[in-house]
């Protein structure tokens, strides 16, 4: 499968909107890197 950049966004918005739920439930996660999150 290419990795097109309409994927690549939706991947971008669906990392956004998952860190955005953890601060809202006041759930921490210390390790949000680039690194750990790329693939």
């Amino acid at each position: 499968m290419e990795y097109t950049d309409t994927l690549r966004l939706a991947h971008s918005i669906q990392l956004i909107d998952i860190v955005k739920f953890l601060y809202k439930n006041y759930i921490i996660h210390r390790d949000i890197r680039p690194p750990i999150v790329m693939f």
